[in-house]
């Protein structure tokens, strides 16, 4: 596809301080394609962040601004200026809020857990600022069916404004032959040989008992008892994960559970 004038994009890039996060991960994959194509669909690319390694390492790729505070929203207040000057023709959100932006932009809402779990004056103060982020926007993207539908309902926004794009797999991740697969868990040595020998179902995530809703998940596990007969084996990270300085000492919980 060959296009006649350069499209000038901006992408905020604040998670990319935080490489291990989800949406740091799914950002790194973004521009690694975006990087593939700019030539393809004649795009210039621009990224937004504050001041670390990881934003840097693009500067070779791709334009970079840094906007040097830590605090989030001086970073979207800078932000927004700051992409005035770049005469960008589209920018794009990918974590749910576009504060203090007045131009074109598209965002990726990955879900609308906060609408059901509003605790504290921050759920509140955050639903708001993703209402009106998907009100104002021109485009919306979502991971999923399901939460393209919430939105659409929710909002009551015009569902040609809402496009699903499922996340792709990072290519850490590769295809193995259960053989091997079981191999490599073995010589792992955290799950005992009887697990192994009777099977597991895995859940992997961080301690989020908001968000990540694992005592639905052992709620369901007991409720299936006499149609499962294997262990449930739940992996949790101790810390957060998202810290860019923290790679080698993450620590994990791994915990075996079978219903008898």
């Amino acid at each position: 596809m060959i296009m006649t004038s350069k499209i000038k994009i901006g992408i905020d890039a604040w998670y990319l301080a935080r490489p291990y996060s989800s949406i740091g991960k799914m950002l790194k994959n973004t521009l690694r394609y975006f990087s593939e194509l700019m030539d393809q669909y004649n795009a210039e690319i621009v990224l937004f962040g504050n001041d670390n390694p990881y934003i840097k390492s693009y500067s070779h790729k791709f334009k970079t601004v840094i906007i040097p505070t830590q605090n989030i929203m001086k970073f979207y207040w800078y932000l927004a200026r700051l992409a005035k000057k770049e005469n960008l023709d589209i920018f794009f959100f990918p974590f749910d809020i576009a504060p203090f932006y007045p131009y074109k932009y598209v965002i990726m809402v990955h879900d609308l857990r906060f609408v059901h779990i509003i605790s504290s004056v921050k759920d509140l103060v955050f639903s708001f600022m993703v209402k009106r982020a998907i009100k104002r926007a021109n485009r919306v993207i979502t991971p999923s069916h399901f939460t393209r539908k919430e939105i659409i309902t929710k909002y009551s926004i015009n569902a040609r404004k809402i496009q699903t794009i499922h996340l792709g797999i990072d290519p850490i991740f590769r295809r193995i032959p259960p053989e091997e697969a079981m191999s490599k868990i073995t010589n792992l040595g955290i799950l005992p040989p009887k697990v192994l020998e009777k099977g597991f179902i895995l859940h992997v995530g961080r301690i989020r008992p908001k968000y990540k809703n694992v005592s639905t998940l052992l709620r369901a596990y007991v409720k299936c008892k006499n149609e499962i007969n294997m262990y449930l084996v739940i992996v949790l990270s101790l810390i957060h994960i998202s810290e860019p300085t923290r790679p080698l000492y993450i620590s994990y919980a791994v915990f075996c559970l079978k219903k008898k």
